[in-house]
């Protein structure tokens, strides 16, 4: 539905989507139409939807093929398929045409697409463009992951970043993890952060609960605000501010209506922005920089918290975690900003992007400071 939307707010009456969600430095790849998800270290394939995201109460779903899941979705029908013998053996040009075909059917003209590998993203983002050329008059809307993109641009590799790299005009004094994203991966991950750094960390747990609710909502906020403050005035270099790991249900709303899944994830993390934003602008926050972890949480906190409306993408620290410097209209100027998804990595890959970026960093002495 929000495909459309958006292409209604375009003004485009009838556009063509592309449906490409492989993802290779999540290890998420798309072959016979089945998207799957490849252990990191084994590299063993999963279809996704015999995953633990696929059981997400607010976003779940239960097909692994993508014809069967754009049905599931939407109650419609892909129009044509894009496979891996056509983008290898026939190249861009058989790809554009696929596109245009579906482009002139009678049906919504949605495209799935697979790819294992950068050389078959490129043979695609081709081929979309091939396509586009041809259908001047046409929308294109690319539901899609960072590696499309990447390739649509002619975005080059370029090696992982280094603290030196993403500290380069500034001295990191704290880190701010935000973790809002609450799958098994993510808590795992919480867990091996807190314990490699127990030491040097001040964790502080938000009680999803409670914000949850309607009547313990501000005194919860209001609390870990204050403590989230002292735990960035204390000498811990490392504050971790998390919602709590269980899953929230049976919320009722003031007219004792049932609240849903996705309303109750949206007020939790509404009130981690409201944390982040309150907390950011204090002197004790005082050239901190803020790690998100989780997809909606780092867009929210990145929008909402901080008041990003541009950035720079500096590269990735790990494969599939990118690093912004921000913008001089947010409330941290210059500072870096790191995006986790929750979905990404092993279970020991955010102890090790912490790891990373507090390595003993040799730049000028200079600073960046919280804007009113």
């Amino acid at each position: 539905a929000e495909v459309y939307a958006l292409a209604e707010g375009l003004g485009w009456n009838d556009p063509i989507i592309i449906l490409a969600p492989f993802f290779f430095q999540g290890n998420r790849l798309t072959a016979n139409d089945i998207h799957y998800v490849a252990d990191p270290k084994s590299g063993d394939l999963t279809p996704c939807a015999e995953t633990e995201f696929a059981k997400d109460a607010a976003f779940g779903y239960k097909h692994s093929n993508l014809q069967d899941w754009v049905f599931e979705k939407s109650g419609r029908s892909p129009t044509a398929s894009i496979g891996l013998d056509v983008i290898r053996n026939q190249g861009p040009q058989a790809v554009a045409d696929i596109i245009f075909k579906a482009a002139n059917s009678e049906q919504k003209p949605i495209v799935v697409v697979n790819a294992l590998d950068r050389n078959d993203a490129d043979c695609l983002a081709l081929g979309i463009a091939y396509a586009q050329q041809r259908l001047v008059k046409r929308g294109f809307i690319l539901r899609c992951a960072a590696s499309l993109v990447a390739a649509r641009c002619a975005v080059e590799q370029i090696p992982l970043l280094t603290a030196n790299d993403i500290f380069k005009s500034c001295e990191p004094k704290k880190c701010l993890i935000v973790v809002g994203s609450y799958v098994e991966k993510t808590t795992r991950q919480l867990e091996h952060l807190i314990e490699r750094f127990d030491s040097k960390a001040k964790v502080i747990e938000l009680d999803a609960a409670r914000v949850a609710s309607f009547d313990k909502r501000d005194d919860e906020i209001s609390r870990v605000i204050n403590a989230v403050d002292s735990a960035l005035q204390s000498k811990s270099s490392i504050v971790v501010l998390y919602s709590s790991r269980a899953l929230v249900r049976d919320v009722c709303n003031q007219e004792q209506q049932h609240v849903s899944s996705l309303q109750i994830g949206d007020r939790v993390n509404e009130a981690i922005c409201a944390v982040v934003a309150s907390t950011i602008q204090k002197p004790s926050a005082r050239n901190a920089f803020v790690v998100a972890k989780g997809g909606i949480t780092s867009n929210d906190v990145a929008v909402k918290s901080l008041g990003v409306c541009r950035a720079t993408v500096l590269g990735q620290v790990i494969p599939g975690v990118p690093v912004w410097r921000l913008g001089n209209e947010t409330k941290i100027p210059g500072a870096p900003y790191v995006v986790f998804p929750g979905n990404v990595g092993t279970d020991e890959s955010l102890a090790d992007v912490i790891e990373i970026l507090l390595k003993e960093v040799k730049v000028p002495l200079l600073t960046y400071s919280p804007t009113a």
